[in-house]
């Protein structure tokens, strides 16, 4: 099954789903996912508001300040390698990494990213992400996905096919996937 992955690289088959929610007509992007088999990305709009942000690198003992941040997303990569990244208009910068099994070798599923969903009120700035455009498919999050709360959480996981539908039943109400031959980037709204 990671050989059918692998073809959908060389084809350019990068699956693409956006999020939204909607307050008195403004459309608001929460998340925007994109995945092809082997690299997982995820757009937030809680890390994608306009500022600045002050990190520590611990592994070098230097701090730093960008500014004018133009981007922000979580990545998780075939080898394993779960990162954060941040960019302005001149610099690019991965602030976390996290190891853990490489794709290929998942045997049930991974948490990669949450993302809060407020659904009472407007955000507070509208998140642009560059490749909002290539999307196709949309979902517009309302409180019937929630039990009818004011909000909560999209959790994203990678897994395999056959584990798909025992994570469903774990704790999810509603669920959408993104499929890559035998690996699926999972999205569910909890309970």
């Amino acid at each position: 099954m990671i050989g059918i992955c692998f073809y959908a690289i060389l084809m350019n088959t990068i699956v693409y789903r956006g999020f939204y929610t909607e307050h008195n007509g403004v459309q608001f992007p929460i998340a925007l996912l994109q995945f092809d088999g082997l690299h997982a990305y995820c757009w937030s709009w809680i890390n994608n508001g306009a500022g600045h942000i002050s990190y520590f690198d611990f592994t070098v003992g230097k701090a730093a300040t960008l500014m004018h941040l133009t981007e922000t997303h979580a990545s998780l990569h075939a080898s394993g390698v779960r990162q954060l990244t941040i960019s302005t208009a001149k610099k690019r910068r991965s602030i976390t990494k996290q190891s853990g099994p490489a794709i290929a070798d998942l045997q049930s599923w991974r948490h990669f990213d949450s993302v809060p969903v407020p659904l009472g009120e407007a955000l507070p700035w509208i998140m642009k992400p560059k490749r909002w455009n290539k999307c196709s498919d949309f979902v517009r999050l309302t409180k019937k996905d929630f039990f009818q709360k004011t909000g909560g959480y999209l959790q994203v996981f990678l897994c395999r096919r056959a584990s798909f539908s025992a994570l469903a039943k774990r704790k999810h109400k509603r669920n959408w996937s993104l499929d890559c031959g035998e690996m699926i980037l999972a999205v569910f709204t909890e309970r």
